[in-house]
């Protein structure tokens, strides 16, 4: 193969590649309806994956911001047309519009709320470790808690969790890690699911141990008793 053969492949390699990347669709939009930081963190996420899997990342930033500001909505479009650009330049750098949006996604979070509903997250009836953490994780993230976010993570759990037994044991450990404390939860909440299943065995053994005939045993045969009159009072007797 040529040179120029070997370059048509290529090209026509990129091409199919770049066809199939661009089928990818949209992120779903900014959701500005209830938390307005974590639907940004959301989105920014999806954001980053769309550019990483369609080779957008590597365009030059005026199509690149062309594309945020086409996938992300009408209602964040609004807010765009809002915002104050130290140049005209600035509007078409993608760096610079998304951090527009931080600004006004974060800056719209009420601290106190959100450390409010992290500290009050328990543990909900049939909730597993690891959902329980996720959850926590999520809520943390609106807090600004800086460098003790995992050690306030771990106290949560401490606090909220549902099983007595484990939150025991977990203050027993004076040098409790998050990481120790959610493999001690997971190894807890393993057993408990083991012990339980252990007992429902144990129960339908016995049920069927119950039902079971008894070997060599003979049920007593029922005889007719005779019964005659007492010749002095009447009565019957055997």
């Amino acid at each position: 193969m040529s040179d120029n053969e070997a370059e048509v492949v290529a090209e026509a390699i990129i091409s199919t590649e770049r066809i199939i990347n661009t089928n990818l669709p949209f992120p779903q939009k900014l959701d500005f309806r209830g938390n307005i930081a974590t639907n940004w963190k959301r989105f920014k996420r999806m954001w980053t994956n769309y550019e990483i899997a369609t080779g957008l990342e590597k365009q030059e930033s005026k199509t690149r911001t062309a594309t945020f500001l086409t996938c992300i909505g009408a209602d964040a479009l609004e807010i765009f047309d809002g915002f104050v650009f130290a140049n005209e330049g600035e509007t078409n750098d993608i760096d610079a519009v998304i951090e527009k949006f931080e600004n006004f996604c974060i800056g719209k979070t009420n601290e106190t709320y959100e450390r409010y509903c992290f500290n009050k997250r328990d543990q909900e009836q049939g909730e597993n470790i690891d959902t329980y953490v996720a959850a926590l994780r999520t809520l943390v993230k609106t807090c600004n808690y800086g460098t003790i976010e995992e050690s306030l993570i771990r106290d949560r759990i401490v606090i909220g969790l549902r099983e007595n037994s484990t939150r025991k044991k977990l203050l027993q450990d004076a040098k409790l890690t998050l990481n120790r404390c959610v493999d001690v939860c997971r190894a807890n909440e393993k057993t408990s699911i083991q012990m339980k299943d252990i007992s429902q065995e144990e129960v339908q053994y016995v049920r069927r141990r119950d039902q079971k005939p008894r070997k060599n045993f003979t049920p007593r045969p029922q005889t007719d008793k005779k019964f005659d009159d007492c010749k002095y009072c009447g009565r019957l007797v055997t």
